[in-house]
């Protein structure tokens, strides 16, 4: 498999839209489970998003790609061990 290296646009542009996402701060309006979809336009895979931090303990927007991605998602959400943690 080919390794391909970021740009340097590619990483400023990474470093600028997760200080947007720390700026934005969803997770003062988003619980745990709360889940939305967003699609690739270049490959239409759609990665199913979950914004963490509303306890305090962890700020991160978690990405899990594709029908497995949703169904492991989905899973986690309703297991007795995630509920007990939120």
């Amino acid at each position: 498999m080919e390794s391909i290296s970021p740009t340097v646009s590619e990483w400023q542009a990474l470093h600028a839209a997760a200080d947007g996402f720390y700026q934005l701060r969803p997770w003062r309006w988003f619980n745990d489970n709360c889940t939305f979809g967003v699609e690739n336009p270049e490959t239409h895979e759609v990665g199913y998003c979950s914004v963490l931090g509303a306890l305090g303990d962890v700020l991160a927007l978690s990405v899990y790609l594709g029908d497995a991605g949703y169904d492991g998602l989905q899973h986690m959400i309703q297991s007795t061990h995630y509920a007990g943690h939120r």
